[in-house]
């Protein structure tokens, strides 16, 4: 057996919900780390889900019930009867006239609560810690993870600290692998980072972003590799003459502004006027002969997908309605698929415009974030990208066609793009399986004192 193949590597990330542009990323991670013959278990939000995606060993990243305590499902209806009902308004009823009662009742509440949490918490630091045991390197697979936007401090900076604290109370080494950062808006988040990156072996971040905020904050210093999911390997794209006037554009949306999507960012107004924007711009280039595919990266984005096709096809002639699809996918490959299928991709996700590249398919990019504008700039696709936040239909449409006869002239170098991306990478993943790797026995010469 070879160094290599003795290299166990847990990967770790907030992954396992349906994101298939975190998704790419693990599978990025784990297809070339299996290729270089390292054992791979995964570390995610939903171990269920990761089993069946990619036929490995899983645990998550922070306790679950379903998964500390399974259980048959009971399928029983519980129905509250008409006396169990009325007893239950008279309780609130009484709780109302003695607002002290109700008041220490809640505390009390809270205190039972925070209780649980201890037990649960305990016993999965422990099982986690005998799960780190078995592993040489703990990879924390790139993505949005010093952040604090979900969960505030105790979301994921939390999440990290504690497992690099378990880590190294075990042994194994710990990598922060293409991580990108912000927003941090708490004085903890930045603590619980700094406790956690400052015992870390290797950190490199996704963007010079991303790199700039964190060391404002912490000292450390990391370098800036590209997106891990730069190194998917992807299967081959349709490839088309440039001159054919009839392209096929995949549109990909963000529910950003939708309640649906997360409720502290709503705003109806700005919703509903993103939705009519796609869709005007949807609705022209169907009109100019093209075909438009709608296709998310998450699941949380679909029902966003359906209302900008409603509101497009009541734009459109009966026999124009052909010429609008949609698809929602469940995998990394069938994602591909579609995007593979397409000419030109405009796109609002960060990884719905990384993942064209990988294909070298042209990118509109509608920026909610600079990481978008610095990926495209990076790509050659300069000016290629209006904001998400200010953007009129007409200069999505200008912004197209600008795109569109570059991509007829042929003056793109994707290709190229793609090819450097991957050999910063391809080095990456060598400096990182280096450090799991044990130190070579040094050995003992006959005669020598020991």
């Amino acid at each position: 057996m070879s160094q290599e193949e003795c290299v166990r590597v847990a990967v770790f990330g907030h992954y396992g919900i349906r994101n298939l542009g975190d998704e790419a990323i693990v599978e990025s991670v784990i297809g070339n780390l299996r290729s270089r013959g390292a054992k791979i278990v995964c570390v995610s939000l939903n171990p269920q889900d990761s089993r069946e995606r990619y036929g490995v060993d899983a645990f998550p990243i922070r306790y679950r019930s379903d998964y500390f305590h399974p259980k048959a499902p009971d399928h029983r209806l519980t129905i509250e009867s008409d006396g169990a009902a009325s007893a239950s308004a008279r309780v609130k009823a009484v709780l109302k006239s003695l607002p002290l009662l109700g008041t220490g009742l809640r505390a009390l509440g809270r205190a039972r609560r925070t209780v649980q949490w201890l037990r649960w918490e305990v016993r999965f630091l422990r099982s986690a810690r005998q799960r780190l045991a078995d592993i040489d390197l703990l990879l924390v697979a790139g993505s949005n993870q010093f952040g604090d936007d979900f969960g505030a401090s105790w979301g994921f900076p939390y999440t990290l600290l504690k497992w690099t604290l378990l880590a190294q109370s075990t042994g194994p080494r710990v990598a922060f692998v293409s991580v990108g950062a912000g927003p941090l808006d708490y004085r903890m988040s930045v603590r619980m980072l700094r406790l956690a990156l400052k015992r870390a072996d290797f950190i490199s971040y996704r963007d010079e972003q991303s790199k700039a905020l964190i060391e404002s904050w912490i000292p450390v210093t990391g370098e800036v590799y590209p997106d891990l999911a730069h190194s998917l390997k992807a299967g081959p794209a349709r490839v088309r003459g440039r001159s054919e006037q009839r392209l096929m554009v995949g549109v990909n949306p963000f529910a950003l502004f939708d309640r649906r999507y997360h409720n502290a960012w709503a705003d109806e107004t700005k919703y509903a006027d993103y939705v009519r924007k796609l869709a005007g711009f949807c609705a022209h280039l169907i009109g100019c002969g093209h075909r438009v595919v709608l296709f998310s990266t998450q699941f949380k984005d679909e029902l966003v997908l359906d209302d900008i096709r409603d509101s497009t096809a009541a734009q459109l002639a009966r026999e124009h309605r052909g010429d609008l699809a949609v698809a929602k996918s469940q995998e990394v490959q069938e994602l591909m698929g579609v995007i593979g299928q397409c000419d030109i991709v405009v796109a609002t996700r960060f990884h719905a415009a990384v993942l064209p590249l990988q294909l070298h398919k042209p990118v509109l990019g509608i920026s909610y974030h600079p990481k978008t504008t610095s990926l495209l700039d990076a790509a050659g696709l300069h000016g290629s990208y209006v904001s998400m936040h200010s953007f009129e239909e007409q200069e999505l449409v200008r912004k197209f066609e600008a795109l569109v006869e570059r991509y007829r002239r042929g003056d793109l170098e994707l290709a190229a793009h793609t090819r450097r991306n991957q050999a910063q990478l391809d080095e990456q993943y060598r400096r990182i399986l280096d450090l799991a790797r044990p130190e070579p026995a040094v050995p003992h010469t006959p005669g020598q004192y020991v």
